[in-house]
Order: C-alpha cells, then structure tokens, then sequence
C-alpha cells in the first residue's frame, strides 16, 4: 500500500498538492475441496472453498448451477447426475481483485434392485426371496425385517415367519451407492386356531367356531361341513379347512363336560315356632347365592317361606335347590287346676 503525494504549479506561479493513497489488498490463493469426490447419482458431496491472503469482503460465484443448493455462498453442497466440473469465481468487494479455481466430481451412475412381484403362499416359512439387480459388481445385501427371514445379509435368504410381511432389500457397490426394492408375502389364510381347551358346564353347549366364512370347505370330526358347530359332550374335535386356493389346515380342541354343583337341602323340614332352622347349600368353598340375598354355605331362618339357593362353582356352573320350610306352634296343655277322685277311682 503506497501514499503518493503531488504538487503543481501554473505559469502564472499558482500551486497546488494532493495525495492518493493506492491500497494492495492480497488474495493469494483459493483452494476447493469436494467431500466426497466420487458420488451415486442421488448422493451429495460438501463443497468447501478457502481464500488465502488478506481481504476485505469476498463475493462468491459457483458455475454451472446445476445441482448447487446455491451459487452465491462459500461451500454449497453439490449434487449432480453426472460428472462435472464446477467453476468458483471469488471477487474481493474493495480492491475488484479476482481468483479462479475448479473442482472435479465424479458421479457414478446408480443401478436397481428388483424384489419381485408381491407373492401369497399356503405356508410362508421355508419359501425363499429372490433380488435381481441389474449390475454385476459386488454389492452387498441387507433385507428388512431382518428377524423375518434366515439370513438377512445375503441376496435371496428363506422365510423364516409364517406370518404375511413387507419386506426391504437394499444392495450397496464398494462405492456405497444404494438401491432398495420392498416385496409383499401374503399367507393365503391365517393361522387356523380353534382356542384353548374349553369346560362346559354339563347341560349347557359351546360353539366352536373356526372364524372362516362359507368361501372355505368344512370337514369336522362330526361330519358337519359348516364354519361353526355347536357341541355338548366331551371329546376331541377336530376339523380341516380347506381355502379357495387350496390351502389346507388342520386344529382340534377338546371339550371337557363339568357336573353342576349337588345342592340337596333338607325335604319337608319342619320347626317349631320360636326355634332356629339352619339350612346348608354344602359345597364348601364355593359362592352362594340366597333369595334372601345371603351369600354363605348355610342360613339360619326362624319364619316359614320357600327359601331358595344358587352354588357356583369354579367353572361357573351353578347348581341350586329349593325347599319350604314351615314352623308349627307348640300344642297346649289344659289341665285343670285340681282333680278330686275317690279312693279306687
């Protein structure tokens, strides 16, 4: 930075100075990274500028445009679909000093992975998936969920859930580009389960019911050919249904038939008035039920009525009794209060 300083002097002997200072400013270097600078069609690389040198405001200028998330800042994020080569321009505002520099990056074109079209089974587990895609250099495989199949770290891995699932297969090159594809495995029916063991109380029925609607075919232990039965003894019953496309599956399910609670109150009891009469449901440890709206084993009733009583027992079957109790007054005795007799009468 110099100052300089002039005088000058007319012919008639006037004079007059002035100075002018010229300041330098240094931009000495620019420099460009890309980070990364090979990428996927579809990935994203950090342009990174750096201006060496003293200066005092800078003005960027990033060309082309294309797949710059700006043209006018520092260190845009670039992402292009195919090689190129991009152009900074830095202007320092005060001195209009200029530097240049360019960047190379290199994308890579992507490629795609075909899963299939979605498929349906009878039976999922054991069926194996197939990816297709459409390079032949290395990649590597990852399907999602990754507990739903054997092995989820090779291109076509078995099925290992019987269940109905999307799945996901990405593949990757040694360049980390990706391409991902989902499939999804419908199970044609689901699981057949008739439920737990059932006990039913004797005299009553249960329904039995597969779930199913008449689409499906019916075979039953008990010959019947309907989605539900309904049944009151005890025994295994079994069925087999067959789906509109051909699946077959098989459940059973036992009936247990569990007697009512014995209620045997006493018949035909009888008291005498002013007297206590105790009557006992038995069954102990099981829940009682009164019309008298007790809910113990045994009741004490002083006045004549029906008195009725329901048990249940774990099972909630109930059994009951009822019986009329009635209270008679004491007969009276009307002596007289002295009897005179003879001798040998």
């Amino acid at each position: 930075t110099t100052t300089y300083e002039v005088d000058v002097t007319s012919d008639q002997g006037c004079s007059a100075s002035g100075e002018v200072t010229i300041i330098v400013n240094q931009l000495l270097s620019l420099d460009i990274t890309a980070t990364p600078d090979e990428i996927c069609v579809g990935q994203e690389s950090q342009l990174i500028s750096a201006v060496g040198g003293i200066n005092q405001g800078l003005e960027y200028s990033w060309f082309p445009a294309t797949g710059l998330s700006a043209t006018n800042i520092s260190n845009p994020i670039a992402s292009p679909n195919q090689d190129i080569t991009y152009e900074l321009t830095v202007t320092e505002t005060v001195s209009g000093c200029v530097l240049t520099e360019e960047i190379d990056i290199d994308v890579f074109e992507s490629f795609t992975v075909d899963a299939g079209p979605d498929l349906a089974f009878c039976v999922l587990a054991g069926e194996q998936l197939q990816a297709v895609p459409s390079t032949n250099e290395a990649l590597t495989w990852e399907w999602t969920p990754a507990l739903a199949v054997v092995n989820p770290l090779v291109q076509n891995p078995i099925i290992a859930l019987d269940e109905t699932q999307t799945y996901v297969v990405t593949a990757r090159n040694l360049l980390n580009c990706a391409a991902s594809d989902t499939i999804t495995v419908t199970r044609l029916v689901s699981n057949l389960d008739l439920g737990p063991d059932q006990t039913v109380c004797d005299g009553d029925s249960f329904t039995i019911d597969t779930g199913y609607d008449n689409s499906f075919d019916f075979d039953w232990s008990t010959n019947e050919s309907t989605p539900s039965i309904d049944v009151d003894e005890a025994a295994v019953y079994e069925v087999t249904v067959t789906t509109p496309d051909g699946c077959v599956e098989n459940d059973a399910i036992e009936i247990f038939i569990q007697s009512l609670p014995q209620v045997n109150l006493p018949s035909n009891p009888n008291a005498c008035e002013g007297q206590d009469f105790v009557l006992d449901a038995g069954n102990p440890g099981m829940t009682y039920s009164w019309d008298s709206n007790e809910n113990t084993q045994s009741i004490i009733v002083t006045n004549s009525g029906t008195y009725s009583v329901e048990v249940t027992d774990a099972f909630n079957c109930v059994g009951g009794d009822t019986v009329v109790v009635e209270f008679f007054p004491f007969p009276e005795a009307n002596l007289p209060d002295e009897v005179l007799a003879c001798e040998d009468e």
